[in-house]
């Protein structure tokens, strides 16, 4: 009997993915809360950060998550960028430093990403990319390109 082998293809988990790139100076909490509005999502904060080891030492990336039982739809926002990097014991933890240590090295510019898993259609997402870019908070909007270099830092562990 010949053994037969299953090659399974990256791109099938992918499918119904959809990341975008945002560029906003707001601090993660307020940028939720006008995505929140605009899109008539309720994100909210993670019981767990995105962790990530950078050089043995763990960074925390705040995490914003939903899940849309009625669309079958999975929501998170995630920040590029980690608020607090450094030794706790040499500032204060409340001091908000912005570390310039990206999730996604490839996308340094980028400063948050929505993710959206599960599957709509073209019209729901042109009215969601729509509303998106005309918030006055996010200055850029960017689909991002599912083969791009350490995108996998972004996805559940």
């Amino acid at each position: 009997m010949s053994g037969a082998k299953l090659k399974l293809d990256d791109d099938f988990y992918f499918e119904e993915l959809k990341i975008y790139g945002l560029v906003s100076d707001l601090p993660s909490y307020r940028l939720c809360y006008f995505i929140n509005n605009s899109l008539g999502l309720e994100l909210k904060r993670s019981v767990l950060d995105k962790k990530f080891v950078h050089k043995g030492n763990p960074v925390n990336y705040p995490c914003y998550e939903q899940q849309d039982e009625k669309l079958g739809l999975h929501w998170s926002l995630i920040a590029n960028k980690n608020p607090w990097a450094g030794d706790a014991k040499s500032e204060p933890p409340q001091t908000y430093i912005i570390s310039g240590l990206p999730l996604v090295p490839a996308l340094k510019v980028i400063d948050f990403f929505l993710m959206v898993e599960g599957e709509c259609s073209a019209t729901q997402e042109k009215e969601r990319i729509k509303a998106l870019k005309a918030m006055p908070q996010v200055r850029a909007l960017e689909e991002i390109d599912l083969t791009t270099k350490n995108i996998h830092h972004l996805l559940p562990n």
